[in-house]
């Protein structure tokens, strides 16, 4: 039997309760691998728009997500790292993270691995060495032990071993044996690794495909050390995972990045189509307009020169969108997007110049206070679908018979920027609708000309540059936008 703790950690280390999670830099979660209801302490259909975050203890949290940051911008592995839990009772997590990339190197989403280590820190605690090892070996079933004894030729293996290659008791494993059960591609790597093991002393681990004794074609994690006397290997020992369902989960994560790369791809080339089709027709409707003012009639009424004038205006407003989009297209192909030095208030008055008809139609009241923040580095396109979104959302969604009030503020929290929208509409029920605001096709009025994509698409702008998005709001009392 091995009796060094340090050697039971690593080799009986991955069969503690694990949680497989893929989330943004800001931690909220967008899928769970089954199973993680049991270390993230939720509902299974709780998990998924959750914050991975909030699973931590609140002095961890900001050293967890500024390494989320870290791990999506420069495409770097986390970890692992012990970080405290979020419980009444000290729980400890290991956590490891690394970026999710497309076939061109792009980071997509993180994957975190999180692995409850706190029976274990316990058994180091409480327990004198040999207790602890004898403990966390009967508690740590689910991967199996080995032992070669290189002077005798003898192979022993753990009942766990033999559960995996679905052999009886009765099953004498010897070492060619148990090369024979890997896969005929597999079994060269094995052999070398067993080889080099003795040779060198250096511990060696494989993931390699395997087949049963019942035939069951399985994928294993096998992991070889080597006990050395007066410099020569005289047994090698090791512990044996199953991970054939985390190898089915790594397929389908492969499978997924394919899907999600092909649909950036198309995404991409709609925009080109779009922007590409429709820029001449704009550029035609700004020159007839300017025609129109240069050649109206002087004894013309006052209210249709406004009219040309209002037309003009907003042809040259859609121009200049369709360029900032075709800007936008050509930074995500290239995966880089600039800053902007934006003068808040430049751009508020362009806005609002651009909804003048609406506001007009609805006697709105739009009112700023930008003094603590006049300008702000953020990427035009970006920052103008944001704001115009959430004032267009307060222009809309309103109460009959009160006049629309919008009030927009920018200020700073610490070296971050932020801006609020707040109305006094018809309000949204969050107690209702809380964890499906920002969501998709989603909408909160009946009879209302909302498609359910503006709030989803202004999260996934924000969320992209790591930034996020909250809501504070009461039905028929308004609404409160925060942007950070």
């Amino acid at each position: 039997m091995f009796t060094p703790s340090r050697d039971i950690d690593i080799l009986l280390g991955d069969s503690v309760t694990e949680a497989i999670v893929l989330h943004g830099p800001n931690g909220v979660i967008r899928y769970a691998a089954p199973g993680c209801e049991r270390l993230l302490e939720m509902p299974s259909d709780e998990i998924q728009g959750s914050n991975l975050l909030d699973r931590l203890d609140e002095s961890e949290r900001k050293r967890v997500k500024q390494a989320f940051v870290r791990c999506a911008l420069r495409g770097q592995a986390y970890g692992p790292t012990l970080v405290r839990a979020a419980a009444p009772v000290v729980r400890w997590f290991e956590v490891r993270t690394q970026p999710v990339r497309d076939r061109a190197g792009h980071t997509l989403e993180l994957h975190t691995v999180i692995r409850d280590l706190t029976a274990r820190i316990r058994f180091h605690e409480d327990l004198s060495m040999r207790e602890a090892l004898e403990r966390e070996a009967n508690e740590l079933a689910a991967v199996g032990g080995w032992m070669l004894d290189l002077r005798a030729g003898s192979l022993y293996w753990s009942p766990e071993v033999r559960r995996i290659h679905e052999v009886g008791e009765d099953f004498v494993p010897t070492l060619q044996s148990a090369v024979d059960f890997y896969a005929p591609e597999a079994r060269p790597v094995i052999t070398q690794a067993v080889e080099e093991t003795i040779a060198t002393g250096q511990p060696r681990t494989v993931e390699l495909p395997l087949v049963t004794a019942r035939g069951r074609k399985i994928w294993v994690r096998a992991l070889l050390r080597s006990h050395m006397e007066g410099g020569r290997a005289v047994r090698l020992y090791g512990a044996l995972q199953d991970v054939t369902e985390r190898k089915a989960y790594e397929e389908k994560m492969s499978q997924l990045v394919d899907e999600l790369t092909w649909q950036r791809d198309r995404l991409a080339e709609f925009g080109h189509i779009v922007t590409h089709h429709l820029r001449g027709p704009v550029c035609n409707l700004v020159t007839l307009s300017d025609m129109m003012k240069e050649g109206r009639d002087e004894s013309a009424p006052r209210e249709d020169e406004e009219l040309v004038d209002h037309v003009a205006d907003a042809a040259k407003q859609l121009l200049a969108t369709f360029d900032d989009v075709t800007t936008a297209v050509t930074s995500v192909d290239t995966d880089h997007l600039p800053n902007d030095t934006i003068d808040v208030q430049d751009m508020l008055l362009k806005i609002v110049t651009g909804l003048s008809a609406d506001i007009q139609r609805s006697s709105a009241r739009i009112s700023w206070d930008i003094t603590h923040c006049p300008k702000i580095s953020y990427p035009t396109v970006y920052f103008e679908t944001i704001v115009r979104n959430l004032i267009e959302n307060a222009l809309t969604y309103t109460v009959s018979g009160r006049r629309p009030v919008i009030h927009i503020r920018t200020w700073m929290d610490g070296t971050s920027p932020c801006l609020s929208v707040a109305d006094n509409g018809s309000g949204i029920d969050l107690g209702r609708y809380g964890d499906a605001v920002f969501r998709l096709r989603t909408t909160f009025h009946r009879g209302r000309s909302g498609r359910g994509t503006g709030l989803f698409t202004i999260r996934h702008l924000i969320e992209s540059l790591d930034g996020d998005i909250t809501v504070d709001s009461t039905p028929d009392v308004g609404s409160t936008f925060i942007v950070n």
